[in-house]
């Protein structure tokens, strides 16, 4: 195979999927380049989530009475939870 071709393969899916994914095809786009744009756009969103969550609980674990609060919450609950499958036959 030559040092600048691509190897490609098959993807297995319903029609009705090719037809989604090439309804949201510009003009001049290959499904490929396609499906990258999709993953590239999957990623992004994904790492901005993140951050987004990281910010929000490095703000809430600055409010340390806040955070203190919320830990003795959370271990209420997981005492209750613990209780109640001890209850289950």
């Amino acid at each position: 195979m030559p040092a600048n071709s691509v190897e490609v393969t098959t993807i297995k899916t319903p029609r009705t999927t090719r037809d989604r994914l090439a309804a949201l095809t510009p003009r001049g786009t290959t499904l490929a380049e396609m499906i990258e744009i999709l993953i590239d756009n999957y990623e992004s969103t994904k790492t901005r989530e993140r951050i987004a969550w990281e910010t929000r609980l490095a703000a809430a674990r600055a409010d340390t009475v806040a955070f203190d609060r919320g830990v003795q919450v959370a271990g209420q609950l997981l005492e209750y939870l613990e209780r109640r499958e001890g209850t289950r036959p």
